[in-house]
């Protein structure tokens, strides 16, 4: 990457979601680093999946697919949610 590397990249887009209120996006790692080490880094800066390459591209279509339905989920539950003000 021309600017940064991906794990700064990742905890800058953590940084920015926290500031703004957002939902965390997903955030894929896919590297050719297998070493524990580059695994735990990855995982502490906020990556949701760290894949070693060669990744197959039904692999990658598998995780999208289940982080769409996790976040369907969480929707439809906080739509059923009625917020009360506590004053």
């Amino acid at each position: 990457m021309p600017i940064m590397d991906g794990l700064t990249s990742t905890r800058e887009i953590r940084k920015y979601e926290q500031e703004n209120s957002l939902k965390p996006s997903m955030i894929i790692a896919v590297t050719g680093a297998a070493s524990v080490q580059a695994r735990k880094e990855a995982m502490i800066s906020g990556v949701d999946q760290f894949l070693t390459k060669p990744v197959p591209l039904k692999t990658l279509k598998g995780f999208i697919e289940g982080w769409e339905a996790r976040i369907d989920e969480q929707d439809e539950r906080v739509e059923g949610v009625e917020i009360v003000d506590p004053s």
